[in-house]
């Protein structure tokens, strides 16, 4: 992967990354899409599709009714609220109204 596809993908994701971690991330990268070259070259042709490697079950809790916390004790961990709804930055403009 090329050094300006990780940077615009940085970007989307809003990382700021300096130069030695896109170089260390292109030669990760490299390295993953290399490993996953050689298993797309192993015959799967006799294997069965399977979900999951293991036999397993989800383990699930009883759906029981509970007091809910206020509110306000909900915000109390937010930088930023107006008492009622975390406040965010805009991500589609100023308001985020189209």
């Amino acid at each position: 992967m090329d050094k300006e596809t990780i940077e615009k993908v940085a970007l989307l994701a809003r990382l700021r990354l300096t130069l030695e971690e896109v170089d260390s991330l292109q030669n990760d990268i490299g390295k993953i899409l290399e490993y996953a070259n050689l298993l797309e070259s192993l015959d799967t042709e006799n294997v069965e599709p399977l979900a999951h490697p293991g036999d397993i079950a989800n383990a699930l809790r009883e759906d029981v009714m509970r007091d809910s916390v206020d509110r306000q004790t909900i915000t109390s961990n937010s930088p930023k609220t107006d008492g009622e709804f975390y406040l965010v930055p805009a991500v589609m403009g100023e308001s985020g109204k189209s």
